[in-house]
């Protein structure tokens, strides 16, 4: 699998991401399987590239073992630090969001082996360029968000939708209307 997120759309409300499966099946370097998609509210790369690990992972099989290559060192590194058992469940709900909390729990119940590995961006990797070409044509594709309705508590504001951060980090970025 290689991930890939793009740019802010002019009127900076969504973001593309995409991603391309790339077995050991494929032919004449052409992915088998691609998928694009776009998100709105809380933008940010990471979460883009967050939402096209969770793609992947809803259509990998059962007892599969995945392996992402990302130019997103802060994915890796957080599902590094969600995936470790020892970890005590406050730690990783109060550092994740509800994109971390649906990986983990999709990787539990489908029995997945996944791991993750770092490719440098815009380095002329075929695969990892073809995802940012996905990401950047799906900037305007409507957005797709998690229904958190099985996953713990999901906590909203006004009309900005779910919060899906830290909610003290994001308490205290509130300005007063």
């Amino acid at each position: 699998m290689v991930l890939s997120s793009e740019n802010l759309v002019d009127t900076n409300t969504q973001m593309g991401f995409a991603w391309a499966e790339i077995s050991d099946c494929y032919t004449d370097n052409v992915p088998l399987i691609i998928f694009q998609g776009a998100t709105a509210f809380n933008l940010s790369s990471t979460k883009a590239e967050i939402y096209a690990v969770v793609t992947a992972l809803i259509l990998c099989p059962n007892d599969s073992e995945i392996t992402f290559y990302t130019d997103s060192q802060n994915v890796i590194d957080t599902y590094q630090k969600i995936s470790n058992k020892l970890t005590s469940i406050q730690k990783v709900l109060k550092n994740s969001n509800i994109a971390w909390r649906l990986i983990d729990h999709i990787i539990i119940d489908k029995n997945l082996s996944v791991t993750f590995f770092k490719v440098k961006a815009h380095s002329g990797n075929q695969f990892n360029d073809l995802s940012d070409e996905l990401a950047n044509s799906a900037r305007t594709l409507p957005p797709i968000e998690i229904n958190s309705t099985r996953l713990l508590m999901t906590p909203l504001w006004d009309c900005f939708g779910p919060i899906d951060r830290d909610i003290r980090n994001f308490s205290r970025n509130l300005r007063v209307r």
